[in-house]
Formats: C-alpha cells, structure tokens, sequence
C-alpha cells in the first residue's frame, strides 16, 4: 500500500497555521505553499514578466512574513491580506519603471521620425503627473496607480485593496481631482497622462 502524502491544508485550519506561522516561520511554509502559484498568478498578469514576476512573488512573501506579527485576522482574511501586499509590491515596481526609456536610448530612425521637442514636452509631463501621483494619500495613489499604469479594473482593485467599487470609484474621482488642482488641465488631458487620467474613465 502506497503511503499518503499529507493532507492539504483546510481553509478551516488557516487561522490556527497563520497564528502558528507569528512565532514559528516554519509554519510560514504551508501558507507560502497555498498562495504562492496565485500570487505569482496575480503579479504576473499585471508585470508580464516571468523573472519580475518571480521576484515580485518572493517579495511579496518575505514581505508578508516580515509583517505577519502585526496581522490582525478580525479585520480581514490572511488572502486579502496578502493581495494587499502584492499589490502593494506591483504599485512599487510600476513606480520604479518610471520615467520611460532616455531619448538617447532611442533607436536612430525613431528620433529622426519623431518630433523630438514635443517628445521632450510629453516626457516631463508624464514625470509631473506621476510626481504627482507619488504625493496623494496612500489609498488614493494606490487605486490611482492600479487603474492607470496596471490597467486593472475598479472590481479588481475593490478585491485588491478590500474595498467596494463603489468607495474605489471615489477613491479615484478624488485622486484626479487632487491631481488636477496640482497640474494643468492640459498635462491631465495630453497622451503623456498614461492612461488618460480623465473623469470619464472613473
């Protein structure tokens, strides 16, 4: 008779392991087990790159178990726990993609094609309109930035940051409008707002 593996892990059974995990991180092991394909699921779909991915995911993690001390299981499950952090980690990443490629890394023909004045112009704003981004509250400028640079819907964030689409929406709609008051109309409106960050898209 063959022997049996171990029985996967209930969800029944995870408040028990996440208590375990705070003072032992042997027990970290069976959580990491649980989520890690579906967090590497997750930060993949929004990074598109197997090696970030993979990083992202051991971030997110080390992250988690760095943290896990100061979990509290009565405001939220361990797994809406743990997609706020890997969000978290996606928002940095994106964050630190910015700015775009230099011009002088620009390929010959693209810059005798392209209007390099007006190239300048759209690279500075999309630097404002992040720079600006970078100093709305951390709940704003976490949907701001899952909506425009991770293209991810308001149902997708709502789940991401444990909020209702509703109070998303709003977190949006008050993140453009902080946005606007900092910026020019025209910055907000001009192709270099990646994602065109415009009252009609929230």
């Amino acid at each position: 008779m063959e022997a049996m593996g171990p029985e996967p892990m209930r969800l029944e059974d995870e408040p028990a392991l996440v208590d375990c995990a705070k003072y032992d991180p042997e027990a970290f092991g069976d959580l990491y087990e649980r989520y890690c394909d579906e967090i590497y699921a997750f930060v993949y779909a929004r990074l598109n790159s197997r090696a970030e991915a993979e990083d992202a995911t051991s971030e997110v993690f080390l992250n988690a178990l760095r943290g896990l001390a100061g979990y509290r299981r009565s405001e939220q499950s361990f797994r809406a726990w743990l997609y706020r952090i890997a969000a978290n980690v996606v928002v940095e990443r994106f964050r630190r993609r910015r700015p775009t490629t230099s011009l002088e890394d620009a390929p010959d023909s693209a810059i005798e094609s392209a209007d390099i004045a007006e190239t300048i112009v759209q690279r500075e704003r999309l630097r404002s309109v992040w720079a600006a981004v970078d100093e709305l509250p951390r709940h704003q400028r976490m949907a701001i930035t899952l909506r425009f640079s991770a293209d991810l819907s308001n149902n997708t964030i709502a789940g991401v940051m444990g909020k209702s689409k509703p109070a998303i929406k709003l977190l949006i709609y008050r993140g453009v409008h902080a946005l606007r008051a900092k910026l020019a109309v025209d910055d907000l409106q001009g192709p270099a707002a990646q994602g065109d960050l415009s009252a009609q898209n929230v």
